[in-house]
């Protein structure tokens, strides 16, 4: 496993990730691991109608079969707490922000 994969999964420790659940298009058991969430700005839900707003969260998910998920799937939902405090909710996928050997970082909205 690659040090940045470690320190996300290690994290928790700090208080700078939290667990996330994955749950796959395609059916698979869903899977809880550790990530790295960081809550961004309000975003217009459509263009025709900017005073609705959603919640956007980015992700750094590691890619491990054990600590994290080894693919991303187009369809698969991430359940994740967009504000901190609130319970868990199911989110698509917005995009694939980023990705490398030891992670993904995809955004998420509700």
């Amino acid at each position: 496993m690659s040090r940045h994969a470690r320190m996300i999964a290690g994290a928790t420790q700090s208080g700078l990730a939290e667990a996330v659940t994955w749950v796959f298009r395609d059916g698979s058991p869903e899977v809880t691991f550790t990530a790295v969430v960081k809550r961004l700005d309000l975003q217009p839900a459509t263009l025709s109608s900017p005073a609705a707003t959603r919640r956007r969260v980015q992700i750094e998910v590691p890619r491990h079969a054990t600590l994290g998920v080894l693919r991303v799937t187009k369809g698969d939902r991430v359940r994740v707490a967009t504000r901190i405090g609130d319970d868990p909710v199911d989110c698509d996928i917005v995009r694939i922000v980023g990705q490398d050997d030891a992670l993904f970082v995809v955004e998420v909205t509700e």
